[in-house]
């Protein structure tokens, strides 16, 4: 058996968070979970790109879950702020969140204490 992208199941009643969400691979990437019928949480470090990638991947998919979150990735204060919103937003959905390394189950939450570079691997740990 081949794995395919067709062969992948649906995703509705998931959360998919994507960093870079309004360009490149994080584009791609999150129209691809929009048309699995995941919710898609689109990371974006400025909001007028974003909404502008929410309204592409809306046109192509016009039944997208589509959630525009601010998100820098170079500034703690930042994430802190989007790991706040994000968790605060994750509860009231009662779904299930895929993270970039696993899933992890409603109620566990992100947490500023470990971020993982998803170009490296490598766990920072942040006070």
């Amino acid at each position: 058996m081949s794995l395919s992208i067709d062969s992948i199941p649906s995703q509705k009643g998931r959360i998919v968070v994507i960093t870079g969400a309004n360009s490149g691979l994080g584009f791609e990437t999150t129209k691809f979970f929009a048309s699995k019928e995941a919710t898609v949480v689109m990371a974006c470090r400025n909001l007028q790109n974003g909404e502008m990638a929410r309204d592409l991947v809306i046109q192509e998919f016009p039944e997208a879950e589509l959630k525009l979150m601010l998100l820098d990735l170079g500034d703690l204060s930042s994430i802190r702020r989007f790991v706040k919103l994000y968790n605060e937003y994750k509860d009231a959905a009662k779904a299930y969140t895929e993270e970039y390394r696993g899933t992890v189950e409603a109620g566990t939450g992100l947490s500023t204490e470990k971020i993982i570079d998803p170009t490296s691997g490598i766990a920072d740990f942040l006070s």
